[in-house]
């Protein structure tokens, strides 16, 4: 609830839909780069069998979105902890890690900056 709240507040695309928010529980949300956030989910789609050279991206997320829910968070979970051994990210090892494996990056557009 929360980080759902922050991220509102920090996303342009929610300028003048409220004035304040109650943050209630423990919100620690570290927000990858875009370029960290691209390698992870490049490597998530190898872990699925999606990535292969000749591919163009537009069929690779064609097979990550025809794979299973379980498939997915298995293969995004593998992906983080191989990520993780080589990058040393602690954006990858923070709390919301485990329960929330997928998040918004610092894309420059919707957010900005961490």
């Amino acid at each position: 609830g929360a980080q759902s709240a922050v991220l509102h507040m920090a996303s342009a695309g929610s300028t003048g839909l409220f004035h304040r928010a109650v943050l209630e529980s423990v919100c620690t949300l570290a927000l990858l780069e875009a370029k960290d956030a691209g390698k992870l989910g490049r490597a998530t789609a190898k872990k699925l069998g999606c990535h292969k050279l000749g591919r163009s991206p537009s069929a690779v997320l064609a097979c990550m979105r025809n794979a299973s829910l379980a498939d997915v968070i298995s293969a995004g979970e593998a992906a983080s902890s191989d990520w993780l051994a080589v990058a040393g990210s602690l954006e990858l090892s923070s709390p919301t890690a485990s329960f929330l494996p997928f998040k918004p990056n610092i894309d420059g557009v919707e957010f900005k900056e961490q």
